[in-house]
């Protein structure tokens, strides 16, 4: 979408002419800081639109801070906008927090839970939501048995499951992609 809208203007704004460059960054906050860094000094970009995975916000956000280059972002890591502000950041998503607010308040108030057990993936997008519903839940008068971190990835969550408190009267997961599914498995 982004290319085709630039490719229906003729590549240009105000007149001037757009040129677009392209970066993976693999999910990865290491070679995000790289690849930004590859824009900003090798191809002398004005400014970076992008980042997806909610673990690569923080780190195009250093790239920014130090480099004073502007950036549009899309990951939801909550310090991007809660606490580590960075001037020349925008991001165009909602905070992770958000996304798990109501679900805490749906976990106590709906379903009438009262000591959950979270899995949530560790990464500043699975943090976010799960401590964000987490926040709310205790809000209304609930206990949170335990928090269990799992990794992108985790081939086996038997484990995992096997560690849920027996006092638990719901298990609320934030687990996405191919993770859910082995953890619906296991």
């Amino acid at each position: 979408g982004f290319k085709l809208f630039w490719d229906q203007h003729g590549l240009k704004a105000g007149g001037r002419p757009v040129k677009i460059f392209y970066a993976d960054s693999m999910c990865n906050p290491d070679n995000t800081m790289a690849q930004a860094r590859r824009l900003i000094h090798a191809d002398k970009v004005d400014y970076i639109m992008g980042g997806l995975c909610g673990h690569v916000g923080p780190a195009l956000a250093q790239v920014s801070r130090e480099t004073g280059v502007p950036m549009l972002i899309i990951p939801g890591a909550d310090e991007l906008t809660k606490w580590d502000l960075v001037p020349t950041v925008i991001r165009t998503s909602g905070a992770a927090s958000q996304i798990g607010h109501p679900f805490g308040t749906y976990l106590y108030d709906e379903l009438g839970a009262r000591n959950v057990t979270f899995i949530g993936q560790d990464y500043a997008w699975g943090h976010g939501i799960t401590l964000g519903a987490a926040k709310t839940f205790k809000e209304k008068g609930g206990k949170v048995a335990k928090i269990l971190w799992t990794k992108i990835g985790t081939a086996d969550y038997g484990p995992v499951l096997a560690s849920i408190p027996t006092d638990t009267d719901y298990v609320a997961a934030v687990v996405v992609g191919a993770d859910l599914l082995r953890l619906f498995n296991a």
